[in-house]
């Protein structure tokens, strides 16, 4: 992902990222009655400042659902943006379809018949027909499913320390893009 933002949880307000005006403080919201973390000087790509170094937002994701420990450092931006935007595919026959990212956060979640494609036009074998991603979808054979709604913790952001993360949605990516 490229330069992006969220939205405030509860507000619904844009997260400026530190090249404007509008930058200001905002906090992590936590599960579990965890203290939410402060956040700011937001960069635009996924990293905030904070009281304990550098927090990319999509790493602590993947920590939040799956642990600090699971996979490398380096593996851990890809899965978590896996987590936030991941989709699949699901068939009348509950054979599930992901590229290899997403797969690999489906094994994480412990769910079966996961198959890997490597596009969404290479043909390859779905429920016995040689088909690709783009035609079975449009077939109406696959259910399109997002890894986020199998998650048990979700990125949520306040202006306000004291907001409680179980009071809201998941952040919602600005529009706007945190700049314009």
């Amino acid at each position: 992902m490229g330069f992006s933002s969220f939205l405030t949880s509860d507000t619904k307000e844009s997260i400026f990222n530190k090249y404007t005006l509008n930058n200001k403080t905002v906090y992590l919201l936590m599960p579990n009655n965890e203290q939410n973390i402060k956040l700011f000087n937001y960069n635009g790509y996924h990293t905030f400042e904070s009281d304990y170094g550098d927090i990319n937002i999509f790493k602590k994701l993947f920590e939040m659902n799956f642990g600090e420990n699971v996979v490398t450092e380096n593996n851990k931006f890809d899965l978590g943006v896996a987590c936030y935007i991941g989709k699949f595919y699901k068939t009348k026959n509950g054979n599930i379809y992901a590229n290899s990212i997403v797969a690999e956060v489906l094994r994480f979640l412990n769910v079966d018949n996961v198959f890997i494609y490597e596009n969404y036009y290479k043909d390859i074998f779905i429920d016995g027909e040689v088909t690709n991603i783009i035609k079975h979808n449009k077939s109406g054979n696959f259910e399109k499913c997002y890894v986020d709604s199998l998650l048990t913790s979700h990125l949520k952001f306040s202006f306000n320390e004291a907001a409680k993360y179980e009071s809201f949605d998941k952040a919602e990516q600005c529009p706007n893009q945190g700049f314009f």
